[in-house]
C-alpha cells in the first residue's frame, strides 16, 4: 500500500530495513540543530508513512516531490500517534522519532541516517493529550514538547539533554475549538509557532515568543475543513518552512511558506495517498 509521488531529481541512496522493536538503555545530550524532518541526512525534508499491516515507509524528499519510497520497519500499526521528534534528542546527527502507543506510552525512537534503531520510553500517561508538538519551545536548546489534554490546556514539557525534564508549565488555556496542526518558526523570528485549524477551515498563526505565545492570533487561510495537515519543513528549500497536507481524496499537496504564514495555492505532488493510517 504505497502512494504514487513525482519522480523530480536525483535517486537517493537504498535505505535499511529495521523493524526498531530493541530498547535502548538511555538517551545522550540532545540537540535541535538536524532538521527534524531531514531522515535520510541529505538537507531536504521527508516522509514517513504507516500503512494498515503496519509496514513503515520512507519517502525521501529532493527539494520538489520525493525522489524514492522503501519500507524500512514493519509492526507500527499500533500507534495512536506518530510525530517527528523536533531534534536530535540523543546527539548522533539524526532526527529523531516520538511515538504514542495504544496504552499511552512515549516512545522516543532514535535515527541513524536511514532508519530508525530501537526506542527509550521517555514517559507514561500520555493518552489524555489531543496533540503532540515537539521543538524547541523555551529557547535552550534541547527539543521540548507540548501537548493539549482534553480540557483545553496547553502544557509545555520541557527538554532537559536526556528526555523530558519531570513536571510541566500551563502555557495557554481555552484550546479546544482549534485543530492544532503544526509547529514551526512561521514568521523567521527564531521562535517556533503554531498553527491551528477552527472549526469553520480558518487556519490561525500563534506566534511563539520563546515562553508561550504572543496574546492574538492571525489568520492566514481559509478553506482548511477538508485538509489533514502532515508535515512542517522547508520543503522548495526557500528558506521558509511549508506544510504539507493530505485532502479526503488521498493527493498530497504542498503550501509554500512567505515568510509569514503560508501560500494559499497548494501544489500538489502526490496521489493516493489515503490508505495510510500514520503519516508523519
Amino acid at each position: 500500500m504505497r502512494g504514487r509521488t513525482s519522480t523530480w531529481g536525483r535517486r537517493l541512496g537504498a535505505v535499511a530495513v529495521a523493524v526498531g522493536l530493541t530498547v535502548s538503555q538511555g538517551v545522550a545530550q540532545a540537540t535541535v540543530a538536524t532538521p527534524p524532518h531531514d531522515f535520510t541526512g541529505d538537507g531536504h525534508p521527508d516522509v514517513l508513512a504507516v500503512a494498515a499491516n503496519g509496514d513503515l515507509y520512507l519517502y525521501q524528499g529532493n527539494g520538489l516531490g520525493f525522489s524514492s519510497h522503501r519500507r524500512i520497519g514493519t509492526g507500527w500499526q499500533g500507534f495512536s500517534a506518530i510525530t517527528s521528534a523536533g531534534g536530535d534528542w540523543n546527539g548522533d546527527g539524526h532526527p529523531d522519532l516520538l511515538t504514542r502507543t495504544s496504552t499511552g506510552d512515549l516512545r522516543l525512537y532514535h535515527g541513524t541516517g536511514s532508519s530508525f534503531s530501537g526506542f527509550t520510553l521517555v514517559g507514561t500517561g500520555w493518552s489524555g493529550l489531543a496533540f503532540m508538538g515537539p521543538g524547541d519551545w523555551d529557547g535552550d536548546g534541547h527539543p521540548d514538547m507540548i501537548g493539549r489534554m482534553a480540557n483545553g490546556d496547553l502544557r509545555l514539557y520541557r527538554g532537559n539533554g536526556t528526555g523530558l525534564a519531570p513536571g510541566f508549565t500551563t502555557i495557554g488555556t481555552r484550546w479546544t475549538g482549534l485543530k492544532i496542526i503544526a509547529p514551526g518558526d512561521w514568521d523567521g523570528d527564531g521562535h517556533p509557532d503554531l498553527l491551528a485549524r477552527s472549526t469553520a477551515g480558518d487556519l490561525y498563526l500563534y506566534r511563539g515568543n520563546g515562553a508561550g505565545f504572543m496574546p492574538g492570533a492571525t489568520v492566514i487561510a481559509s478553506g482548511w475543513s477538508g485538509l489533514k495537515p502532515i508535515a512542517v519543513g522547508d520543503w522548495d528549500s526557500d528558506g521558509h518552512p511549508d506544510l504539507l497536507a493530505r485532502t479526503s481524496t488521498g493527493l498530497l499537496r504542498l503550501y509554500g511558506g512567505t515568510g509569514s504564514g503560508i501560500s494559499g495555492i497548494g501544489v500538489t505532488i502526490g496521489v493516493g495517498w489515503g490508505p495510510f493510517i500514520q503519516l508523519a
